[in-house]
């Protein structure tokens, strides 16, 4: 309807949450470019087995070489939250 042009600047995210037993299959489909983290965000190995998702080939994915800032504090701020939910819930 808009172009290739807009449609290749779009960025989707699969609105269901993903787990570390299904993100490398949904991270291959070519237009899918991020996930929604549930559950498995509370877990330290669910989760970095999820941000270290392996692409087709079996390599590890890769950090971006045009990290914004912003999205390094975003994670820092998230690290913080995360934390804050765990300690909640222990005290539960």
């Amino acid at each position: 309807m808009y172009g290739q042009e807009t449609a290749d600047e779009i960025r989707i995210l699969y609105g269901g949450s993903v787990s570390p037993d299904s993100v490398d299959g949904l991270m291959a489909k070519p237009d899918i470019d991020g996930t929604l983290v549930g559950g498995a965000s509370l877990s330290g190995e669910s989760f970095g087995r999820i941000m270290n998702f392996e692409v087709s080939n079996g390599e590890k994915s890769e950090e971006p070489e045009d990290v914004d800032q912003t999205e390094i504090v975003k994670i820092g701020k998230l690290r913080r939250f995360k934390n804050k939910i765990k300690a909640a819930f222990a005290k539960a």
